[in-house]
């Protein structure tokens, strides 16, 4: 029995030096998804429309019913206010509480 499980043993040695000193594989980089796009006002009004009901809203008090009742220029400040912080890389702490906004928009 105990040689049984030392052949065992060596099989997933082997196995994994092959994995640790395997070939390398470069994915190709793909143009697509890219981080600096900008953000679509229907990507926004997707996802508030995405957000589930029901759930208890942060800590801000902000629901994924309140986001769903915001009316078309809610919906673009909401989108000015996402933007902004997607160019800048930052949410302000000063915008607080629009800072929650954004929080619980991306807590859906």
């Amino acid at each position: 029995m105990a040689t049984k499980e030392v052949g065992i043993m060596e099989i997933w040695l082997e196995h994994f030096k092959s994995v640790l000193h395997g070939e390398q594989v470069t994915l190709p980089q793909s143009d697509k998804g890219k981080v600096d796009d900008d953000i679509d006002i229907n990507e926004v009004q997707k996802a508030v429309q995405t957000c589930k009901l029901g759930k208890s809203p942060g800590d801000y008090g902000i629901g994924a019913e309140m986001l769903k009742a915001l009316g078309e220029d809610d919906l673009r400040l909401l989108h000015k206010i996402l933007t902004k912080a997607w160019k800048n890389k930052e949410i302000p702490r000063d915008w607080d509480p629009p800072s929650a906004i954004i929080t619980e928009a991306f807590r859906c």
